[in-house]
């Protein structure tokens, strides 16, 4: 069993469609689980927003605002928020 989404977010069209495309999978021998879970991982590879991209430009908006230890303490937060 797949889940495309729910209604009214995913189409009656769009959902035959997606279903069309996984028993074409299917029948090409491939797990649609596995599939979609390859393609999560390789858009997250290549994605161009990341947390740590987005934070270094806060941070560089704001360094010089900042006292440079309060900029360095700032930058240590956010790459190690646990500690």
């Amino acid at each position: 069993m797949i889940s495309f989404g729910t209604y009214p977010d995913v189409s009656l069209l769009s959902a035959r469609q997606r279903r069309t495309d996984v028993r074409t999978l299917i029948a090409d021998g491939a797990n649609p689980s596995e599939v979609r879970r390859a393609e999560k991982l390789e858009q997250k590879a290549t994605a161009t927003n990341t947390f740590k991209l987005v934070a270094s430009e806060w941070h560089q908006h704001k360094v010089n605002r900042w006292t440079a230890g309060y900029a360095s303490d700032i930058w240590e937060g956010l790459e190690n928020p646990l500690h």
